[in-house]
């Protein structure tokens, strides 16, 4: 199997400067991760600004364009450069809030950004493109009130990632489909939309985000075994057992004894090796993305992943 660090790990923050991310690609190297993993933003004029390289804006004007991002990220000790890059629908439509953009696009919007994506991808000779296909439970309740689509989000979801996968495939590039705690496909609602995709499309299972849901990531794994993609393993002590997937702030607990949803990796109740020897029964010998979401030392983090993994994924 290959390893991947999400920058995830560092909440990509766009107001550091480029000389922090060039740094830290060079950390991410030495730290022996073979590929970076990017959560991907849709048209944002301030991620464009910052140094973080979260939208094509971003990469175009800091390193000149994808293929000598992709040499700079080599240079830089990560071998494979991008493993993946990972769009959501819960970007897209706050994105579509700040710029007015009126609710009936969303759809239209999510083949804008997987279109741009795709291309950035391309030209970096990079092949995964991570979809998570929801926005938030209650942000997607409140904006598509009174419309039909609620009624029929699943299946216009189901048909906007069968267009990706057939833009994609055009380039190569292979789609899975990743999906949060805190969106309409939660846990093992994500199966009703799996069956609606073509068998090209793959999973791509976040271990915390099951774990949080109240879903078992084993039984995903194995359930889900030959069709799996760029594996996100990150931890938590957290379940949702107070339905806070439909709250306006779901990753920031307002109420209960826990007040931080994500951990550490490796100090929280995931069961990493369960699931690592899942993989390898399973035959998987892809990306697996490493994270540990909203970590609060990055270097000492990014460090104590690759100690995890030499000690554990045996």
């Amino acid at each position: 199997m290959k390893y991947s660090f999400s920058l995830g790990t560092t909440s990509c923050a766009s107001n550091l400067a480029l000389w922090y991310w060039n740094e830290m690609y060079e950390m991410i190297g030495v730290c022996g991760y073979e590929g970076l993993e990017i959560p991907f933003q849709a048209w944002s004029f301030n991620g464009g600004r910052g140094g973080a390289p979260v939208c094509a804006e971003a990469i175009r004007s800091k390193y000149g364009s994808a293929a000598s991002y992709q040499k700079f990220l080599q240079d830089c000790g990560i071998r494979s450069g991008l493993s993946g890059l990972h769009i959501s629908g819960q970007n897209i439509l706050l994105t579509m809030l700040d710029e007015h953009v009126p609710r009936e696009k969303y759809f239209e919007k999510c083949l804008e950004l997987a279109s741009e994506t795709i291309g950035v991808l391309s030209d970096a000779g990079s092949k995964n493109l991570i979809v998570s296909p929801s926005p938030m439970f209650g942000m997607t309740q409140g904006v598509f009130h009174g419309s039909d689509v609620l009624e029929s989000f699943e299946e216009r979801t189901a048909e906007t990632i069968i267009k990706i996968n057939d833009m994609a495939k055009k380039s190569g590039i292979t789609v899975s489909v990743r999906n949060e705690f805190y969106g309409m496909f939660r846990g093992e609602l994500v199966d009703s939309l799996m069956d609606k995709l073509p068998k090209s499309v793959l999973y791509s299972p976040d271990l915390a985000q099951l774990h949080i849901a109240g879903t078992d990531p084993i039984a995903m794994i194995k359930k889900y075994a030959g069709r799996l993609c760029c594996v996100k393993m990150n931890d938590t002590e957290f379940v949702d057992k107070m339905g806070l997937f439909a709250t306006p702030l779901p990753e920031a607990p307002q109420e209960g004894m826990q007040q931080r949803v994500y951990c550490t990796f490796g100090n929280g109740d995931v069961d990493m090796v369960g699931a690592y020897n899942a993989l390898k029964n399973a035959g998987y010998d892809e990306w697996i993305t490493m994270e540990s979401k909203e970590a609060f030392q990055i270097e000492k983090t990014m460090m104590k992943m690759q100690a995890y993994k030499k000690k554990f994924f045996v």
